[in-house]
């Protein structure tokens, strides 16, 4: 039979109730809060990335819209080279394919995106005639936009100080965006101006 050595057994010990009873929600504190730190960091590296993205996205759209109306052309004589149809919608006359001869480019609010579509005109000299629908496939070129007053009213760009001076004939519109960024933070907003280089009514 074997024999147990009182003293051996006397000697060994293990955790106690009260130690127990404070270790375990010591750990259960630090597991949770080293959680809260790695939820905090994803939603922040998320928010980071998020808004970098919405960011180049709307510096990609401003950069090329503003290009094509500091391009436009007159195409039609009744209507203006940054001609708006509504807060939401917009053409603008503008060569967009190196031939000499402007397209209109639409831009339009559909579903919180921004659509962009293209007319090619059917004549070869001013004043050009374009066909009442013939818009080709229209690309989204930019997403989350939340408000609807993106194209204001024409504004003047600059009054003639006399009767003597030259009708200046550029047109100019305040473009305003403001994109969500689905509650990460606050969304990203710009105002800037689209303005027409010709001071010519044709060219």
């Amino acid at each position: 039979m074997i024999e147990y050595d009182k003293k051996t057994i006397c000697k060994t010990k293990g955790f106690t109730l009260v130690e127990l009873v404070i270790v375990v929600p010591f750990i259960a504190l630090i597991f949770i809060l080293a959680y809260n730190m790695f939820f905090l960091t994803q939603r922040s590296f998320r928010s980071v990335a998020q808004s970098y993205d919405a960011a180049e996205e709307l510096r990609i759209f401003q950069t090329n819209i503003q290009k094509e109306a500091n391009q436009a052309k007159k195409g039609e004589e009744a209507k203006d080279v940054l001609h708006r149809i509504s807060q939401e919608e917009l053409y603008i006359y503008t060569d967009v394919d190196d031939d000499n001869i402007p397209e209109i480019v639409r831009y339009r609010l559909v579903n919180k995106k921004i659509l962009r579509d293209v007319k090619k005109a059917m004549g070869n000299e001013y004043p050009y005639s374009y066909s009442a629908s013939s818009f080709g496939a229209a690309k989204p070129v930019l997403s989350k936009v939340v408000n609807t007053d993106i194209f204001s009213a024409q504004e003047v760009v600059k009054e003639p100080k006399s009767n003597q001076e030259a009708k200046d004939h550029r047109k100019k519109l305040k473009l305003k965006l403001v994109l969500s960024k689905e509650g990460y933070t606050e969304n990203i907003e710009i105002q800037t101006y689209l303005v027409s280089k010709s001071r010519t009514e044709a060219e």
